[in-house]
């Protein structure tokens, strides 16, 4: 980031400020007394890329606005190696109303962001650095110059272990967070066995107890059909006890016909054969004459029409042996309904238990109609007196039945809730047993992953240190003119320098206060190296603020002589001191003055190296 212009107004000292045409390469040079407005410039710098300055902190931001005014502004143009200019615009007023813009110049009506987060965000995107970096690389404040804190978030994000650093510490939190959790999933798995215990799960109760309702089941039935079958039973022996007597009498006497045929037929065959077979026997002469006695018209020679008449009595006899058939099946066909009532009856007997027996008086009715009911004798309306006595007494053991059917069912139900119970017990004994093994495994490879993160973060460290000790010791013997070249910075960022006078390395307390901040501006300026390689900036500019405070003029001279030298990135340097060597030439050189509110560089700053350019009015 190469600055090109600054205006601002109401802004700590000034109330005017307008630095213009600013030479991108080399040293800026701002000189005055004290209390002459020199840090102001740097603190715009500041304020105008984030918001704040080093000296005010966020809850005293409204001092940035000048004594006596209500509001501040400023607006900065810069670039950062792209071929654009952007400009940076920030508002202020004294109740703490802040606001910000980010855009390309000349793209007025298409600014990149507005509002204070996403301007930070763009300008991060644009420069590679925060306020942090900022401060502990670019620019250095006017106070005294101290080693870097090696644990400060600045430079473990220039080392490149800030991100690796965070994901180490949550891995160890996670450890830490998973280590707490595992007592209660093992004790919650404890709970678990220990309950799954209590139940007791029988793996055949069900099986048991689902056979015991089918069977409670089928009972229950059978007495329903029993009533129902009763009832129909009795309507039938009702319907059928005359049909079946009609049929009993007409059997009987269709069997006495029958009999009676038969003989009838056997007579006139037996005389037939009798005759044919011995015509001059004793019985066939009177045989004879017992026909010539009933048809004196018969020819005793004609033997046709006993023939005829046998053949005839056959065929009645025929005729009234399946009379007979029929009505016999009829009457097998009507004797079950008595049976059928009678068997109905006797079932009754076969639903009786301890808890739901008949009095004895209805059991003796029942045996009593039931002799009567197979000897047809019982008659309709004792029928329907017995079976209103007998309903209410089966609608009782019916109901005693669906409580039984009713108390299976939940046997049933509550073991089925038991066994899944015990199923959902199951699977979460099986979950946090899961869950335990993957925490113990998360442990393991959150430990292996902060050991590799941890090895990673000294590599990256200490190749941090190296570069940074390489950087200083290539800055070092310039600024002191050889007398220390060698810097030992340890892991923790302390710095001994080598001495070449004594060969030995020295620690700070031991060297003189103005080689000592020597020493300290070539690791600021070698911090400030190892952001731009970091951060891939191509130029950018270095505000240092009295960084020769306790210099003499040699060694001021010196160092200001070697500044411009130092990197290829670091081509525009802003030093603000309360003067300097006389012989000095900058590439712009400004004076500030107490008295002096309004400052203002016009064109005429773009002069040749070297010339001194006073700000006032």
């Amino acid at each position: 980031m190469i600055i090109h212009s600054i205006i601002a107004e109401n802004l700590l000292k000034y109330r005017k400020l307008e630095l213009v045409d600013l030479p991108e390469n080399g040293t800026i040079a701002i000189s005055g007394l004290n209390e002459s407005g020199k840090s102001t410039i740097g603190e715009t710098v500041c304020f105008a890329l984030f918001g704040r300055t080093f000296s005010l902190d966020e809850s005293e931001l409204n001092k940035v606005v000048r004594w006596g005014e209500t509001r501040c502004s400023v607006s900065m143009v810069f670039s950062v190696g792209d071929g654009k200019r952007y400009e940076i615009t920030r508002y202020l007023d004294s109740d703490g109303n802040h606001s910000a813009g980010l855009r390309i110049v000349g793209e007025d009506d298409d600014p990149i962001a507005r509002g204070l987060d996403a301007v930070e965000d763009a300008l991060y995107k644009l420069t590679g650095f925060a306020y942090a970096e900022f401060i502990e690389s670019f620019y250095l404040a006017q106070r005294e110059i101290t080693t870097p804190n090696p644990h400060s978030h600045t430079v473990k994000a220039m080392a490149g272990v800030l991100t690796m650093e965070r994901c180490a510490d949550e891995f160890k939190r996670e450890v830490s967070r998973t280590e707490r959790e595992i007592p209660d999933e093992e004790q919650n798995l404890g709970k678990l066995e220990t309950d799954l215990k209590i139940l007791a799960i029988d793996e055949a109760r069900l099986a048991q107890l689902e056979s015991e309702r089918d069977d409670c089941t089928q009972r229950h039935q059978a007495k329903l059909d029993l009533l129902k079958s009763l009832k129909i039973r009795a309507s039938y022996y009702q319907e059928s006890l005359k049909t079946l007597k009609k049929a009993r009498r007409g059997l009987m006497q269709s069997n006495i016909l029958r009999i009676a045929l038969f003989l009838a037929t056997l007579y006139p065959l037996v005389a037939v054969l009798t005759m044919l077979m011995a015509p001059n026997s004793a019985l066939s002469t009177a045989l004879r004459d017992l026909l010539i006695s009933q048809f004196p018209g018969w020819n005793p020679a004609d033997l046709w029409p006993l023939v005829n008449s046998a053949i005839g009595l056959f065929l009645l006899l025929l005729f009234t042996w399946g009379l007979y058939s029929l009505l016999k099946k009829r009457v097998t066909a009507l004797q079950q309904a008595p049976q059928q009532l009678a068997d109905a009856l006797g079932e009754l007997d076969s639903v009786t238990d301890k808890t739901n027996q008949a009095p004895p008086e209805q059991l003796a009715g029942r045996h009593e109609l039931r002799d009567k009911v197979l000897n047809l004798t019982a008659t309709p309306e004792e029928i329907v007196l017995h079976i209103e006595q007998e309903e209410p007494w089966l609608n009782g053991v019916i109901g005693l039945s669906e409580e039984a059917l009713a108390d299976a069912e939940r046997a049933v139900e509550d073991e089925q809730a038991r066994l899944n119970q015990a199923a959902a017990m199951q699977e979460a004994v099986k979950a946090v047993q899961t869950k335990l093994q993957q925490m113990h495994q998360q442990i393991r490879q959150f430990g292996e992953a902060q050991a590799l993160l941890n090895g990673a973060i000294v590599q990256l460290s200490q190749r941090f240190n190296h570069h940074l000790r390489g950087m200083a010791c290539k800055t070092l013997p310039l600024f002191t003119e050889g007398r220390y070249e060698h810097l030992q910075i340890d892991e923790d960022l302390s710095v001994r320098a080598f001495s070449s006078e004594k060969h030995d390395f020295m620690e700070l307390d031991e060297i003189s206060s103005g080689t000592q901040r020597q020493i300290m501006l070539a690791v600021r300026i070698a911090l400030s190296q190892e952001l731009v390689d970091r951060a891939e900036i191509r130029r950018q500019f270095l505000f240092l603020d009295e960084p020769f405070a306790f210099f003499d003029e040699s060694r001021t001279r010196n160092s200001l002589a070697v500044l411009p030298t130092l990197s290829k990135q670091l081509r525009q340097i802003w030093v603000i001191a309360q003067h300097f060597p006389e012989d000095v030439e900058f590439a712009k050189h400004i004076y500030c003055a107490r008295e002096v509110e309004e400052l203002s560089l016009g064109e005429r700053a773009e002069a040749e190296p070297g010339e001194k350019t006073v700000i006032g009015s």
